[in-house]
């Protein structure tokens, strides 16, 4: 059964990546083949859309080895500041920005995802994008996911179509709960930093309980919905090659997970809250964690990163490299979010 649960986490992944996803059609896959025997790696980039003007609710590259036998997820918060090509100078923006010039879903996925790479450094061969059901049925046939959730969480947002209720304490939360408690987004403490931490708990809870309780039928069944409601370049012969080189030593997977670096800034000109990233760091990370093809000296070649003329956003982008963290599933488990009081 362990097999079927890294299948799932890669799927997994891409479902928290896709946490309001608008419900386009499928893309038609490329014909490209990338040769994972060559070096084992593959990255997507796995996005998520609001109800709100398209734009991204959030962006996760995964880099997935089979011969390290490993899976990395780094996260890009929803605010992070970049220029040009956007109305409001954020990067959840750009979808929207592309489609609204080009108008077809592919084409504008397809220069996300080569924009996200230019900025970054590294190929990413494929994107993958599933719609809010998906997550909230793969939840139920699993038969719901325990969680201690921090605080009470409420909020209501006519406009995202949300209406959140959950209470303080460990429990089993039910499908529309698992979306309730991933698109929460009031209090933070660390604004949309805290929101991507309660993400990865959530994330980390759910590949356990797949562990734990997914049978070969159910994890079969969420796997067809995926591939049924979701959106990507994939072809399904290079699905079924990737799929089976992941089978054969699932069990041996290492699970990482990180968050771009930097930290929090405000613009005086617009009054717009954003998330300025740290260069230093962002490169530090790509390196450390071996993410394939990574070249540090065309890292943001561009500066798109940086908000030129503002001395609050260059101090970020310039200042030597910050503390980040790579979390583990044990790591996790003693991950803290805090609210205002």
């Amino acid at each position: 059964m362990k097999k079927y649960f890294i299948a799932l986490s890669l799927i997994a992944v891409s479902l928290f990546g896709v946490l309001a996803m608008l419900d386009f059609p499928s893309s038609h896959p490329d014909s490209r083949t990338v040769n994972i025997d060559e070096d084992g790696t593959v990255t997507f980039l796995c996005a998520g859309f609001d109800y709100v003007g398209s734009n991204t609710d959030s962006l996760i590259l995964v880099s997935a080895n089979t011969k390290e036998k490993s899976l990395k997820f780094l996260q890009i918060p929803r605010d992070t500041f970049i220029s040009g090509e956007t109305s409001n100078g954020k990067i959840n923006n750009l979808y929207s920005s592309y489609y609204q010039e080009i108008g077809n879903h592919n084409s504008a996925m397809q220069r996300l995802k080569n924009t996200v790479s230019g900025i970054f450094a590294l190929p990413v061969d494929y994107y993958f994008s599933l719609n809010l059901d998906t997550l909230s049925n793969a939840v139920d046939k699993m038969g719901g996911v325990e969680i201690d959730v921090p605080y009470d969480m409420k909020y209501l947002d006519a406009e995202q179509n949300l209406d959140i209720s959950i209470k303080k304490g460990k429990q089993v939360l039910n499908g529309k709960k698992a979306l309730d408690f991933v698109r929460y987004r009031v209090g933070y403490v660390e604004g949309d930093i805290g929101r991507v931490d309660a993400q990865k708990i959530f994330l980390s809870a759910l590949l356990n309980t797949a562990k734990e309780k997914l049978s070969i039928p159910t994890a079969v069944s969420i796997i067809r919905d995926c591939l049924s409601n979701g959106s990507t370049d994939m072809s399904n012969e290079f699905l079924l090659s990737f799929a089976v080189k992941m089978l054969g030593d699932a069990s041996q997977y290492e699970i990482y997970y990180m968050t771009l670096p930097g930290e929090a800034a405000k613009d005086t000109e617009n009054g717009l809250s954003y998330y300025a990233v740290n260069r230093a760091s962002a490169i530090d990370m790509l390196s450390a964690q071996g993410f394939d093809g990574f070249e540090k000296i065309r890292f943001d070649a561009q500066y798109r990163l940086l908000k030129k003329n503002s001395l609050t956003f260059s101090n970020i982008y310039y200042a030597p490299k910050l503390d980040y963290s790579v979390y583990t599933d044990e790591d996790i488990k003693n991950l803290n979010i805090n609210i205002k009081s």
